[in-house]
This record gives structure tokens, C-alpha cells and sequence, in this order.
């Protein structure tokens, strides 16, 4: 999905907002992970709950219920399909700090590379420095599928020891953050402990490296061998891998490469579906923050606005589903077609701007070179 920023708006107090409330707001903005969204919308409920309800120790009695600790969850989508465009709505939707981690960038602590204070810091940053709002803030654990175990017996800092690394955020230890002057918002090598106990965290990755294999034996899918050497015909042959992913148990990603510790700790697996057709095409003409509303939007600052027509509309859309990127191939594909108009506009444009907008039509050929027509009310230019 399109990575720009969620609206910021004032919304209505998170708390009095019911999943359904919840799930209806992130699909107005998620296209195509209806389910998704609603499984979603029960975990920030609860998160959000749980922000409510927080209080000093000193000041819990014997017979309280017992706070609300959010168990870490797993999102596995393909690529484009929406995992961190979730996320960071979702965080916006209860108005809490997000952090989006790419553990490709971690390392076991001690070696070069990030590592779970580098989250912690990231987090303090998102909230303006405000440590209260940073240890309820939500973290998106991305690419958790790049760190999957090494099978070799050498030293695994990347994939075995960023696992490890990552049991403390999971069991909801106390970091150290470094601590900013307010004057200057340099660290002077002071450092505060950081709560992570209170943090809504969720993993991410596409998974594609084979899960759906392991996922198929375990259902018995692998041929077995009868009598004279007969083959039973595989019964799960025919399952696409998205069908395979959601079948998925804690024990098909423990044989994949992840620690059972890790495994254990996943309260709940959501798997993406793949954008259909239908869906891109939403993305790309309907959604408010989609590829192309962003290209209007910095159309309208210079004088014009973009008409694409229906050739490239659907052009777009089936180069999505072939290069299997979603609607990161639409976010690339419509940068190129309005590069050179968002180039040359302001020029040909000048000075004789009026009121009423050119209309600047994009056809195929765009998508070649960028070729397009820009008309005036009444006159070509």
C-alpha cells in the first residue's frame, strides 16, 4: 500500500470507538484486507483499552482486574498488499506513536547494526520526546522473515541472534533510551529506562522463502508411497500459496526458522490476501491517499491536474498483478508516467495560471516516455 503518512486529524476518543467502528475507519483506507482489518480493529480496541486503564502501581488495590498486556501478533502478506499501510492507520486510529523497524537493519547486540534500544529511541522520537506516550506507542517488527535461523553451524548475528535480541521487547523488559536537551535535542549521553511492557507490537513479513512447503508436508501433503511404489496424489496440490499461509501454526514457522520462544509469544497470525485486480484498480483511482490521488495533489499545487485514460488505467493495473508488487507497482509506475509533466507544467504554465485548472491527459505511451497533453479551457498549449 502507499506509504504516505495517515491522516492526523483530530478523531473521536479511541476508546468509546467499537471494533466494528474501528474496522469500518481502516477499511475506508486498507482496500482489499476486509478481515484483516477487522481482526485488527479488536487488537487496538484492546490496546487502546489498555492505555486507559493504566495507572501508577502505588495506586492498584488487591481486587483491580489485572492489566492488559498485549501479546505480540504476526501479519504475513506478500509485498504491496498492505502490511504497513495497516499499521501505521491503525496507529493513527488511537492516536499512538509508531515505529516502523526494519529488522534487515538489526544485529545481536554487541555487533554493527541496530538493536532493540535503537526501537525504543525511534519510538521516544515519534512522540516528541514525551517517554509517557512513547511506552504505549505500537511497533511494526518488519521482515521478521529475513531473520530466520541459519541452518550452518557458524555464528548467526543477523538472523538466530536479532531473534534473541528480540525476546526482551517480547517479555516487555526495561531499556535504556539516551536522553535529548531540550535546547539543542542532542543526546548528552544520559540515559532513562524505557518500559516496553505497555508497547503494541507487531511482526511483519511476506514469508516466501518456502513457508507455504512446510505448511503442505505438515498438512500430509507430501507423496506417499503404497504397495509397488504407487503415488497417493497430493490432496493440497491444487491450494494457491495464500490458501497454504492461512493455514499456518506456530509450529510450521518454528520449523521454518523461527525460535519456538518467539513462536510461543504469537497470540494471533494474520494473513494478507493478494490485491485482486478489482482491488488496484480502487487503490489506484479511489483511494484518497492512493498512487494517483498523491500525483494530484502535487498537481494542483502547480496549476493542473492529471486524466488518465482508460488504456493506461488498465495497463497499470495488469502490470501490478504480473510483476506480483500490488500497490507498490502502482506507486512506481504512476511516479514515472507524471514525472515529466510535474517537470515541464510549471514552465509551460508561467505566469498565465487561472482559475480553472489544465487538464493534462496521460495515455500509454506515458509509461514510455512520459509523453502527455496538456489542454487549456478552451485552447491547447
Amino acid at each position: 500500500m502507499p506509504e504516505t503518512q495517515p491522516d492526523t486529524q483530530p478523531r473521536a476518543d479511541p476508546v468509546s470507538m467499537i471494533p466494528s467502528q474501528i474496522a469500518a475507519k481502516l477499511m475506508e483506507s486498507v482496500i482489499g484486507q476486509d478481515e484483516a482489518c477487522r481482526e485488527m480493529a479488536v487488537l487496538i480496541r484492546q490496546h487502546a483499552l489498555s492505555i486507559a486503564e493504566q495507572r501508577p502501581p502505588s495506586v492498584l488495590h488487591r481486587n483491580d482486574p489485572p492489566p492488559l498486556r498485549m501479546p505480540p501478533w504476526l501479519i504475513i502478506g506478500g509485498t504491496g498488499t498492505g502490511k504497513t499501510w495497516l499499521c501505521k492507520v491503525a496507529s493513527s486510529l488511537i492516536s499512538v506513536p509508531f515505529f516502523h523497524a526494519n529488522l534487515c537493519s538489526f544485529s545481536q547486540q554487541g555487533y554493527v547494526g541496530n538493536d532493540e534500544s535503537s526501537i525504543a529511541q525511534g519510538l521516544l522520537s515519534a512522540a516528541g520526546g514525551s517517554l509517557a506516550r512513547a511506552q504505549t506507542g505500537m511497533v511494526m517488527l518488519d521482515e521478521i522473515d529475513k531473520v530466520r535461523a541459519n541452518a550452518t553451524p557458524t555464528l548467526d548475528v543477523g538472523g538466530l541472534g536479532v531473534q534473541q535480541a528480540l525476546l526482551c521487547l517480547l517479555d516487555g523488559a526495561t531499556l535504556q533510551v539516551q536522553i535529548a536537551t531540550a535546547d539543542t535535542g542532542k543526546r548528552d549521553g544520559r540515559t532513562q529506562p524505557f518500559r516496553t511492557a505497555n508497547l503494541l507490537l507487531v511482526a511483519a513479513g511476506s514469508f516466501s522463502a518456502g513457508l507455504s512447503e512446510v505448511i503442505r508436508k505438515r498438512l500430509g501433503g507430501s507423496r506417499v508411497r503404497l504397495g509397488f511404489g504407487a503415488a497417493v496424489a497430493d490432496p493440497y496440490a491444487n491450494l494457491s500459496e495464500i490458501q497454504l499461509l492461512k493455514r499456518v501454526a506456530t509450529e510450521d514457522l518454528s520449523t521454518w526458522g523461527l525460535m519456538n520462544e518467539i513462536c510461543g509469544r504469537l497470540a494471533n497470525i494474520v494473513v494478507l490476501d493478494q490485491l485482486s485486480p478489482e482491488h488496484l484498480r480502487t487503490i489506484l483511482c479511489d483511494a484518497p491517499r492512493g498512487p494517483l490521488a498523491m500525483a494530484q495533489a502535487m498537481a494542483r499545487r502547480e496549476g493542473f491536474q492529471f486524466r488518465l485514460h482508460d488504456n493506461l488505467v488498465d495497463l497499470l493495473v495488469q502490470q501490478a498483478v504480473d510483476s506480483g508488487l500490488g500497490a507498490r507497482s502502482l506507486q512506481a509506475s504512476v511516479a514515472s508516467a507524471t514525472c515529466r509533466a510535474l517537470y515541464e507544467l510549471p514552465d509551460l504554465i508561467g505566469r498565465r495560471r487561472t482559475s480553472t485548472p489544465i487538464v493534462v491527459e496521460l495515455g500509454v505511451q506515458a509509461l514510455t516516455d512520459g509523453s502527455f497533453r496538456a489542454i487549456r479551457p478552451r485552447r491547447e498549449i
